[in-house]
C-alpha cells in the first residue's frame, strides 16, 4: 500500500510500502532474523548494498544485504560476548565510513567503540576496540569514551568523532588510517551539563553539530583539515539567529531549511 514517508516545505511524497523486518521472525529468503530487539541505530553503506543494525537489548549488530528494490535480506548478527566482540554490550549507536571499508558502533556499557572492517559482500569482521581510559594502537591514553551514545564520520573519511551520554559529557577526536583503525587525538569535556544525544558532521566536512534534547540546545563547533575542532556557537529552544528567525524546538533534533545557523 502507499504511505506518507515524507513531508517537506510543501511536498508530499509517497514511497510503497515494501515489509518490516522483525526480531525473531523470517525475510523473504526465510532466514530467521536476529539482533534487531530495542532496535535504535541504523546505517546504509555508501554502495547502498547493506543496511546495518544496532540492537541495544540483543547487543547486537544486525547485518543485512539490499537489493536495487530496496528489499533487505538478513545476512549477520554479531552480538557482545562473541568471540572477539567482548566490548559491544548495550550498543547505542553505528556509522558506516565513506569508503564504505568500515563500520564502527559504540557501546555505552562497555564505555567502548567497536571497529569493523566490511568485506565486499558485506559482511563484517572485527579490526579493534578502543575502551575509555585504556590505550589505542599508538598507545595514547584514551578519554572520553565513558558512556558512549552516538558515533560520527567526516565525508573525507579522515576523523571519527563520538559523544558520551554522561559523566564526562565529552565530544572524543579520532583519527582515522585507510584501513579504519583510529587514533585517539583528544576530547572536548563538559560541552553539556545534560545527556548529549547525537553528534553529525556536515557534508562539506567543515562543521561538527552535537545536539542536547534535555537541554533544548545545538552546539556548532568549525572542523580543521586534521580534525580537529574550535567551539562556535550554541543555540538554544527560541533563541534567534542573525536573521531574526526564532528557532523551533531543539528537542526534536529538527532544523527547517530556513532557519540559519550562523
Amino acid at each position: 500500500r502507499d504511505s506518507v514517508a515524507s513531508r517537506g516545505l510543501g511536498d508530499v511524497y509517497k514511497r510503497q510500502f515494501q515489509n518490516t523486518l522483525k526480531d525473531g521472525e523470517t525475510d523473504s529468503q526465510d532466514n530467521s532474523i536476529d539482533g534487531l530487539d530495542g532496535a535504535n541505530s541504523v546505517t546504509v553503506s555508501p554502495d547502498g548494498q547493506s543496511v546495518y543494525v544496532t540492537g541495544e537489548d540483543d547487543d547486537a549488530l544486525a547485518v543485512f544485504s539490499r537489493a536495487s528494490d530496496g528489499s533487505l535480506t538478513f545476512q549477520q548478527v554479531l552480538k557482545g560476548g562473541d568471540s572477539g566482540i567482548d566490548n559491544m554490550l548495550e550498543p547505542t549507536s553505528v556509522a558506516i565510513s565513506p569508503d564504505g571499508q568500515s563500520v564502527y558502533v559504540t557501546s555505552d556499557r562497555n564505555n567502548a567503540l567497536t571497529v569493523f572492517s566490511r568485506d565486499n559482500d558485506g559482511r563484517l569482521t572485527v579490526l579493534e576496540t578502543l575502551k575509555d581510559r585504556e590505550l589505542d594502537g599508538q598507545g595514547n591514553t584514551i578519554d572520553g569514551l565513558y558512556d558512549a551514545h552516538s558515533v560520527a564520520i567526516s565525508p573525507d573519511g579522515q576523523s571519527v568523532y563520538t559523544i558520551s551520554d554522561t559523566e564526562d559529557f565529552a565530544l572524543v577526536i579520532f583519527s582515522r588510517t585507510a584501513d579504519g583503525r583510529l587514533t585517539y587525538q583528544g576530547v572536548i569535556d563538559d560541552i553539556y551539563d545534560e545527556e548529549s544525544t547525537h553528534v553529525t558532521v556536515s557534508a562539506d566536512g567543515q562543521s561538527v553539530y552535537v545536539v542536547n534534547a534535555d537541554d533544548k540546545s545545538l552546539i556548532e563547533f568549525s572542523r580543521a583539515t586534521d580534525g580537529s575542532l574550535s567551539y562556535l556557537t550554541r543555540i538554544e529552544d527560541s533563541d534567534t539567529d542573525v536573521l531574526g528567525n526564532t528557532f523551533s524546538p531543539v528537542s526534536y533534533t529538527h532544523l527547517r531549511a530556513h532557519e540559519t545557523l550562523r
